[in-house]
């Protein structure tokens, strides 16, 4: 499904304390999608109404971001107490 990359919430800043490192992990993937397109889809889960957060591919979607792209190709998938942790939370 594609989702316009203005309704993904990537918390970017958040996450990536070596941000030289992190911006150097985007251009490398600004590069390779510009050259071989997008493999593997943002996946992300719902936050709100018609807002979605990354759970993986934050530097993918910072890349399409640099790529100028509208609307990014996603897997949706459901977090809830049932479910198991965001995937974020086992990471810290």
């Amino acid at each position: 499904m594609n989702i316009s990359i203005e309704q993904i919430r990537d918390d970017f800043d958040k996450y990536y304390s070596n941000r030289k490192k992190a911006f150097e992990k985007v251009d490398e993937l600004v590069k390779d999608i510009s050259e071989h397109g997008l493999k593997t889809p943002i996946t992300i889960h719902k936050i709100g109404n018609n807002f979605y957060e990354v759970v993986e591919g934050v530097h993918r979607l910072r890349a399409l971001k640099q790529l100028g792209w509208k609307e990014v190709p996603c897997e949706i998938v459901t977090y809830g107490p049932q479910l198991g942790p965001h995937p974020t939370e086992t990471n810290r």
